[in-house]
């Protein structure tokens, strides 16, 4: 009977630290609730003016925070090139790396964002989703946001919501005059939602992560943030 109570007991301690398994985004100090959505606006001394031309060097401060050691998978997904360093630094659109954080870790990925423009044009809008999971337990810890950098640009500007195809709680509603082929696409251009609308209705997004996306729409496209 001992050695039974013994069992259930190490049972229910293996439990609680299953459960307790979490990773949480912070930008800066603050702790990102999932899914979210954050802007970051340019800071003094994110952009150096030559007058001719302009460089800039941005780094929002992007961490993540484990509760418990373990292997995580961390994947960036941004519309132009960002700089990720997980043990080493890497560029580019679509960046994975695994790395074992440790308990109680707030792990510093130094998003960095750089580059030139020229002739006055403003620095555009870098879109960026962070996705992290513990390898062994994916489904049950899986955590994302999006970071919008430079949300005022002129150059990627986020739409405002297009009155015929705007973002609601849990999908778009949408109004047309007339049959209509309407898509989404994800900031990396993969098709995530098509349909023919007519009328007045909502199309589900609910299995859409949060986040900013393209739509076309009756031979116009825009963008969408659905939260």
């Amino acid at each position: 009977m001992k050695k039974l109570y013994l069992s259930l007991a190490a049972a229910l301690l293996s439990a609680t630290a299953m459960s307790a398994k979490e990773l949480t985004f912070y930008v800066g100090n603050t702790a990102v609730q999932p899914g979210a959505t954050v802007e970051y606006e340019l800071q003094d001394g994110d952009v150096d003016d030559f007058g001719d031309y302009a460089e800039y060097n941005i780094q929002p401060g992007v961490y993540l925070h484990a509760d418990l050691i373990g292997q995580v998978e961390i994947n960036v997904v941004s519309n132009l090139d960002v700089e990720v360093c997980v043990g080493q630094c890497y560029t580019g659109t679509d960046i994975t790396r695994t790395t074992t954080i440790q308990s109680g870790q707030k792990l510093d990925l130094k998003y960095h964002i750089m580059g030139e423009t020229e002739g006055g044009a403003a620095v555009p809008t870098f879109t960026s989703t962070f996705t992290a999971c513990y390898t062994d337990d994916k489904a049950n810890t899986t955590k994302t946001f999006t970071i919008v950098v430079n949300p005022s640009s002129g150059t990627a500007t986020i739409v405002a919501d297009d009155a015929a195809f705007r973002a609601v709680s849990g999908g778009i509603q949408y109004t047309v005059g007339a049959p209509t082929a309407a898509a989404l696409y994800s900031i990396t251009g993969k098709k995530v939602l098509s349909a023919n609308i007519n009328g007045n209705g909502t199309l589900s997004t609910a299995n859409l992560p949060a986040g900013i996306y393209i739509y076309t729409l009756n031979g116009k496209s825009g963008k969408i943030v659905l939260k």
